[in-house]
């Protein structure tokens, strides 16, 4: 048995180095691994709808509802470090969700019971707004 066991070894080492062996000599060449600036920043992609959402971006529909929450948050008497910690876990959780402002899973039909107006996300993206509140358009 142990025979067999050691002939087994040798039989299974030899295809081991020759991978070895072939992986050492293809990984060697450096020629086709240059990157060059010219080829890296030729193409280059804009999105006006991507834009819009990028909260950072002054002017942007994004831009604009993350103003909103924060100054909503600071006219209630929240200290503006703490309403920018709402807006920056508003913008980690996705976005402005309907579902980021509960605790709990709320159905679309108790929120509208409970005032809340729900405007198109396609247009101006996931904001909920309480009808007497000044958050949303």
């Amino acid at each position: 048995m142990k025979k067999k066991l050691g002939c087994l070894g040798v039989l299974m080492s030899i295809p081991f180095f020759i991978v070895v062996i072939v992986t050492i000599i293809f990984s060697s060449s450096q020629g086709d691994c240059q990157v060059t600036p010219d080829l890296s920043t030729q193409f280059v992609t804009s999105s006006d709808s991507a834009s819009q959402t990028d909260w950072t971006k002054k002017g942007s529909i994004a831009n604009v509802t993350a103003g909103k929450v924060f100054h909503a948050w600071v006219s209630k008497g929240l200290s503006g470090a703490s309403a920018a910690g709402i807006v920056g876990w508003v913008n980690s959780e996705g976005g402005f969700g309907k579902y980021s402002w509960n605790y709990r899973y709320v159905t679309t039909a108790e929120l509208k019971n409970e005032g809340y107006t729900f405007y198109n996300p396609a247009k101006l993206g996931y904001q909920i707004m309480k009808s007497v509140g000044t958050v949303g358009k």
